[in-house]
């Protein structure tokens, strides 16, 4: 008999911090700020009770519970019962709730990669990452619970992207993402890389890659020769001196006295000097890719930039400029997607939300000063929440306070 399928809520407040997880496979959850509801979120903007999620048949389904400030599915706002699948984010006021699984226990699964534990707290551990988004963290939540002072509530995240290629990203972490040493936000991983978060470090290991195994055999190779080498040499230099003393010796004890031996024919020295053929070059890249892929940046044309690095690493994957310019596109690409994110948010009236988007822009971005004026685009939208939440009620409200600090956020933050 095939399991039913297994849902995941996981819920994170306005600053996108995972404030709870919810695992169910049958029956109804109650969303809403009332005691009485099965997912509890206090806030002021959450109804009583504000949605209710239900499973039949293996399917999610969830259905505004007539709140007063609507339920969103993405960027649309639902008025009716909506069927929810992997990957979708619920907004309940300020939480949202993102939607994972749906499938059976038994049904084969898709590995997009392993994180094998290297170091003394992690060596018993290892990460099969499945899920598009696994959080990596010492909170309970996490789909990798590492249990180290130097690792975070919440460190980082892996992304599975639609190719299958997995980055991983540092969540704003007290001690640091390094990937093969050194200190990253966001980076692509490879077959044989060394991530660490804090001080517990893990080996990647992808799906049909020998990479691993090579770089262990590698390993070993290059410490028995660095013993064996200096032995090697000594022989080797020995036995090359008594072959030497074998064969010249004799020939200089025998060669009698007079006149120099007369020279070869110049055939035959002509035959022994003469060239070997030539063998063909191997293809080298194309030295003007990456010139043209720094251009294509510039202009951010940015799946154009990618394709041309895309060739050059084809051909030379340990160029050191190709793979630091790879990387950048990809966080260019995320501060892109962040900014694209804030203008839904405020197309839909979500000013929270846009001010979270933007803030997750990097300020070494290219982006940064798009994300600036849209900043400065959004304080007559603050201003006027702010007055709304302050007038007739003081300013020493909890909503007047928030709205006043975020509004000096993004001020400060826009100039």
């Amino acid at each position: 008999m095939a399991s039913r399928p297994s849902w995941t809520l996981v819920v994170e407040d306005r600053f996108g911090t995972v404030t709870d997880e919810y695992v169910f496979d049958a029956g109804e959850l109650v969303v809403g700020r009332s005691r009485q509801c099965d997912v509890v979120l206090p806030s002021e903007n959450v109804s009583r009770e504000h949605a209710r999620l239900s499973v039949e048949e293996g399917r999610l389904f969830v259905e505004d519970a007539g709140s007063s400030n609507g339920l969103w599915v993405g960027a649309d706002r639902i008025e009716e019962r909506t069927e929810l699948r992997d990957g979708d984010v619920v907004k309940v006021g300020d939480f949202h709730l993102r939607v994972k699984g749906g499938r059976p226990a038994n049904e084969a699964r898709v590995v997009h990669a392993r994180l094998v534990g290297r170091s003394s707290g992690a060596m018993d551990q290892t990460l099969e990452v499945i899920e598009s988004t696994t959080l990596v963290g010492r909170g309970r939540d996490c789909g990798l619970v590492l249990v180290d002072p130097s690792v975070s509530r919440v460190h980082s995240r892996l992304l599975v992207r639609p190719d299958g290629t997995v980055l991983v990203e540092d969540v704003s972490s007290a001690n640091g993402l390094f990937v093969n040493d050194k200190r990253v936000k966001v980076w692509q991983l490879s077959g044989g890389d060394r991530v660490r978060f804090g001080s517990v470090e893990f080996l990647v290991e992808l799906p049909g890659s020998s990479t691993i195994q090579m770089r262990a055999q590698s390993s070993r190779f290059r410490k028995w020769l660095g013993a064996a080498l200096p032995w090697a040499l000594g022989l080797g230099g020995l036995a090359t001196l008594v072959v030497l003393l074998a064969v010249f010796l004799p020939r200089l004890r025998s060669q009698p006295e007079g006149p120099e031996p007369a020279p070869r024919s110049t055939a035959t020295a002509s035959f022994a000097v003469s060239p070997e053929p030539s063998k063909p070059a191997a293809p080298a890249s194309d030295p003007g890719a990456l010139q043209r892929a720094r251009a294509l940046f510039a202009g951010r044309r940015m799946d154009e930039a990618r394709k041309e690095v895309a060739v050059v690493l084809a051909q030379e994957p340990a160029n050191v400029e190709a793979v630091r310019l790879m990387n950048r596109l990809e966080l260019e690409g995320l501060a892109a997607a962040a900014l694209g994110d804030a203008d839904l948010a405020l197309a839909g009236g979500r000013i929270e939300e846009a001010v979270q988007d933007l803030f997750s822009v990097p300020l070494d971005s290219g982006y940064a000063g798009d994300a600036k004026a849209r900043m400065r685009t959004l304080l007559p939208h603050l201003d006027r929440a702010r007055s709304q939440a302050c007038s007739g009620r003081g300013s020493t409200t909890f909503p007047c306070i928030r709205w006043t600090a975020l509004k000096a956020k993004v001020e400060a933050a826009s100039r």
